[in-house]
């Protein structure tokens, strides 16, 4: 982005999307926030589909890195909502926002995603 800073107007949503977002440092950054739950396998496993790479669940930049993540900022406690994302074609609420108003049902299934 060339000239700077962007100044949105109000009422934008701007979605941010990757990797160590609830660190301490960030969380106050967040209006609302979602943890996508997804088990190192399965994340291992799209990792090297994706990159070409092998799968590799010692992997000590990507898979060390996320379990000291994971330990120190516990994202599950600190997004609004936890979402298995498992299998991308269901997504699957398993926590409810921590506002329980913005949400009805633990456990509801999305249906999937159309192209």
């Amino acid at each position: 982005m060339a000239g700077g800073w962007v100044t949105a107007p109000p009422g934008t949503v701007l979605v941010v999307e990757g990797i160590f977002l609830h660190r301490d440092e960030l969380t106050d950054c967040w209006d609302f926030s979602i943890f996508l739950d997804v088990p190192f396998e399965v994340t291992a496993r799209r990792m090297a589909a994706r990159d070409g790479s092998n799968v590799d669940l010692e992997h000590p930049r990507y898979i060390e890195g996320q379990r000291i993540y994971l330990h120190e900022c516990d994202p599950r406690a600190r997004a609004h909502m936890v979402i298995d994302n498992t299998d991308p074609s269901v997504p699957v609420l398993v926590e409810p926002a921590q506002d329980p108003a913005s949400t009805k049902t633990k456990g509801t299934q999305w249906p999937a995603r159309r192209s």
